[in-house]
C-alpha cells in the first residue's frame, strides 16, 4: 500500500504546471467515446441474473471546473431460472467529472452521474407497460485516460450506481474503450455558450 501511495504522488505534476484559463475552454472541444461495459455486481440480484455483453457511448466537453457529458450504457442480463425473464438495461445519463492531470499526459477522473435506468424484460406474457420499467439511477464514476495520439485516448472506467426501485439495485460496472477528441465547430460553441 505504501508503494502504491508513493507511485501516485510521483505521478502528480507540480500544481502550477497545468494552470489554465478554465473559462476559455468551456465547450472548446468535444469528445466522443465508445467502449465495452460489464456489470461486475448487482448485489442481491446476482442470484437471479447474470450480466452478459454491454456497451457504452458518451459525448462530453470541458465545462468550467470539469467535464460535462451525456451517455448511455447498455447491458444484457440472462436469467438464472425460468421463473424470471432475461432483460436488457439502458442507463441514459448526464455526468460531471473532475479531471486530475497526471504525468505522461494521463489523467484520472472522478465524478457523479444521474439518469434513467430502463429495463426491458423479454417476456411475451407481459403487456408493453409491464415489460418496460424506468427508474432513477444515481452514482459515482471513475476513469483513467491514456492518450495514444493527439485525437485518440484509451480509457478504463468504473462506476457505482444505485437504482431507486422498491428494493434498491446497487450496480458496480467496469469497462474500457476509445475516445475521439476534436475541436468544437464554431456553430456548436455559439449554441452552447
Amino acid at each position: 500500500m505504501k508503494n502504491l501511495f508513493l507511485l501516485l504522488i510521483m505521478l502528480l505534476p507540480p500544481s502550477g504546471l497545468y494552470s489554465q484559463n478554465v473559462e476559455s475552454e468551456v465547450f472548446e472541444t468535444i469528445t466522443l467515446s465508445a467502449g465495452y461495459n460489464k456489470n461486475i455486481s448487482m448485489g442481491e440480484l446476482n442470484k437471479y441474473w447474470n450480466a452478459d455483453k454491454g456497451a457504452s457511448l458518451k459525448i462530453e466537453s470541458p465545462f468550467y471546473a470539469g467535464l460535462l457529458g451525456v451517455g448511455v450504457d447498455g447491458q444484457l442480463f440472462t436469467s438464472n431460472s425460468l421463473l424470471q425473464p432475461d432483460y436488457k438495461s439502458f442507463f441514459i445519463y448526464m455526468y460531471w467529472q473532475y479531471q486530475l492531470k497526471l504525468l505522461f499526459n494521463t489523467s484520472l477522473r472522478a465524478g457523479v452521474k444521474f439518469g434513467s435506468y430502463v429495463m426491458i424484460f423479454n417476456d411475451v406474457t407481459l403487456s408493453e407497460f409491464e415489460s418496460n420499467e424506468s427508474e432513477l439511477g444515481i452514482g459515482a464514476s471513475f476513469q483513467y485516460d491514456i492518450p495514444v495520439s493527439k485525437i485518440f485516448t484509451f480509457y478504463v472506467q468504473s462506476d457505482f450506481v444505485t437504482v431507486f426501485t422498491m428494493k434498491r439495485i446497487k450496480l458496480f460496472n467496469a469497462g474500457a474503450g476509445v475516445s475521439y477528441n476534436f475541436t468544437s465547430p464554431e456553430w456548436i460553441k455559439d449554441i452552447l455558450n
